[in-house]
């Protein structure tokens, strides 16, 4: 059992399994083919939350499909989340434009990056925390 709890839309274990597939996907161990992926937390028109994948992204990042409305295939984003599953020297935590980007679309909750050493809340206000977990805690209790 992990020595912390979930909050915040990390309480939601299917959000977390969400993040889960997508590090999972994303290779992490396979230093020729990983590559970031990602994708957006939505809230359902009856008021659940869910998440919606992005296409894969390549080794050195990731692009969020655009929004119509604030909107992904009908559905209203309130946060987002992708993998950085690259080894050094590459650095795991969100970059100065990732958190930019992430504050400029003015997200209703958090977003989160996930790394193998620390998984990241970027805030809409662009506040970065690091998280007491790591990807793999994600797929706890799964």
């Amino acid at each position: 059992m992990p020595g912390f709890e979930f909050t915040g839309l990390l309480a939601l274990a299917h959000v977390r399994q969400c993040m889960w597939e997508a590090w999972r996907d994303s290779l992490p161990d396979d230093p020729v083919n990983r590559h970031e992926q990602g994708g957006y937390i939505v809230r359902n028109d009856d008021g659940t939350i869910g998440c919606e994948r992005w296409p894969r992204g390549d080794d050195e990042g990731i692009d969020a499909p655009e929004l119509q409305d604030g909107r992904y295939d009908g559905r209203h984003v309130i946060g987002e989340f992708y993998t950085h599953p690259s080894q050094p020297p590459m650095l795991p935590e969100p970059s100065y434009i990732d958190v930019l980007s992430i504050a400029a679309r003015e997200y209703e909750l958090e977003s989160f990056v996930v790394s193998a050493e620390v998984v990241y809340e970027v805030r809409p206000n662009g506040l970065v925390i690091d998280l007491p977990f790591t990807a793999a805690d994600l797929n706890f209790g799964q």
